[in-house]
């Protein structure tokens, strides 16, 4: 995972918090923050694997309504919340929280009965981010109060 900017110290956020990810067109979506996730995971349907010229790409719709074309970053065995192991595709995008750009490792997975279409796991948070779990929407309310 590539750091793009980051300020030097860990920023406290809460459990759940407003992202931005560019690449997909998403300008404000929620993210639950999932201490006991390690990788991230994004909401997708219509997950379609092909090659093109050797090389494993995968079309999918993020969020479920934008279409997007991503390289395969890797392929991983996810356990779910309710124990079931799934072989989960891997792309990498940026997301923007508050003043960061983090490229970060999503698995792609359709949550539509999900109350929350992007989870953020510890490889996301380790090192940049203390999560306050009595707290929501931290960085908003920052960025609200700086304005």
């Amino acid at each position: 995972m590539e750091e793009i900017f980051t300020p030097p110290k860990k920023i406290k956020i809460g459990w759940l918090e407003e992202i931005s990810l560019p690449e997909f067109k998403i300008d404000v979506i929620p993210a639950k923050i999932d201490t006991g996730a390690y990788t991230s995971s994004l909401h997708a349907t219509k997950i379609r694997p092909f090659l093109k010229d050797g090389v494993s790409y995968v079309q999918f719709y993020a969020n479920g309504q934008v279409k997007c074309i991503k390289p395969v970053h890797s392929q991983r065995i996810v356990k779910s919340s309710n124990g079931q192991e799934d072989l989960r595709i891997v792309i990498e995008t940026i997301v923007v929280l508050g003043k960061r750009k983090i490229l970060t490792e999503f698995t792609l997975s359709n949550r539509e009965d999900m109350d929350y279409k992007v989870l953020l796991g510890r490889k996301f948070l380790r090192g940049r981010y203390i999560v306050d779990v009595s707290r929501t929407f931290r960085i908003k309310k920052l960025q609200m109060r700086k304005s």
